[in-house]
């Protein structure tokens, strides 16, 4: 039997902070044994074509496994681009995984830490998966073996020692219902919905999500927006929860301000007295200057009314 989550009401911050703490992943791991099946099934198929042409983007239930798969294992950092995962890796040996883009292919790549220099290498695939001469069934054998076996994954002898886990304000896509569309804006639209840290539990937010299947450099500047947004802490600016990277589409959660925008909160309130209009552009005021002081600028800047009737800006 399935379980609901429990929805608390959206713009509570300490329900937030507390929900954002650190906890076990609740993660649907897909049997070691189904990955390796449907690659044993594709390396099959593929015995007799050239192998030149090989790609396991081109077999769409291979492709969804291994992302399934791959979510399991906190070293898998998804679609983060590499200039927003190299501060995660310090020393010599760290290592993730990530998935990026080549020629308009979806490829996987290793990124690691080694000699003051990160190197960022892809893994091949044809029917095995394979770096150099290791080969293995599937992508998580080979980066299991390769740890066990230290073994030098360039010809400077970089090998793969610690495993660099996602940051808490990764969310995963299964933690996430969509619901209703608020708006759109220069990336992608939003809309209302649930982020699911644990079973039993929920929060009502905002989701900013990625129009469709954009590339490599619009994913970077959205990614790159979220990076700043994380950095912001102020009652009168909306709270960004975290990112989705990990699957198509990329995803920015952020605090939900169901009293929507000013302009409408007004034509639905045209009795509000002059105090209450008064601490409405003071709150505006606030939130801008923290920007100021921050060198931040926003051409979509949007001010949104929360539950207790604080303005805030959506950035």
């Amino acid at each position: 039997m399935s379980r609901k989550s429990a929805v608390v009401a959206p713009g509570s911050r300490e329900t937030l902070k507390k929900m954002m703490c650190p906890s076990e992943p609740r993660v649907k791991k897909t049997p070691q044994s189904q990955i390796e099946k449907t690659e044993r099934s594709a390396a099959t198929a593929m015995a007799s074509t050239n192998k030149s042409n090989i790609s396991f983007t081109n077999i769409p239930a291979l492709n969804e496994e291994i992302s399934k798969t791959l979510n399991y294992h906190q070293w898998y950092h998804g679609m983060m681009p590499r200039d927003e995962i190299e501060d995660l890796l310090k020393k010599d040996g760290d290592f993730l995984v990530r998935k990026t883009d080549v020629a308009n292919k979806a490829r996987y790549a290793i990124s690691v830490y080694y000699n003051k220099r990160i190197r960022h290498i892809l893994l091949n695939y044809d029917g095995m998966w394979w770096i150099r001469t290791a080969k293995k069934k599937t992508l998580i054998e080979l980066i299991e073996h390769l740890v066990a076996t230290k073994y030098a994954v360039q010809t400077d002898n970089a090998i793969l020692v610690t495993a660099v886990p996602r940051p808490d304000y990764y969310i995963l896509h299964e933690h996430i219902e969509l619901g209703k569309k608020l708006g759109g804006g220069a990336f992608g639209d939003v809309h209302c919905g649930i982020w699911k840290k644990g079973y039993g539990e929920g929060v009502e937010v905002a989701i900013k999500k990625l129009k469709g299947m954009m590339h490599k450099k619009e994913r970077c500047e959205f990614v790159k927006e979220a990076r700043i947004m994380r950095k912001f802490n102020h009652p009168n600016l909306v709270q960004l929860i975290g990112v989705a990277p990990n699957e198509t589409p990329l995803m920015i959660v952020l605090e939900l301000c169901p009293g929507g925008s000013l302009q409408s909160h007004l034509k639905k309130h045209m009795d509000l007295k002059q105090d209450k209009l008064t601490a409405y552009c003071i709150d505006a005021c606030r939130g801008m200057c923290y920007l100021s002081v921050r060198k931040v600028i926003h051409r979509g800047k949007k001010i949104c009314v929360d539950y207790i009737s604080l303005l805030e800006i959506v950035y």
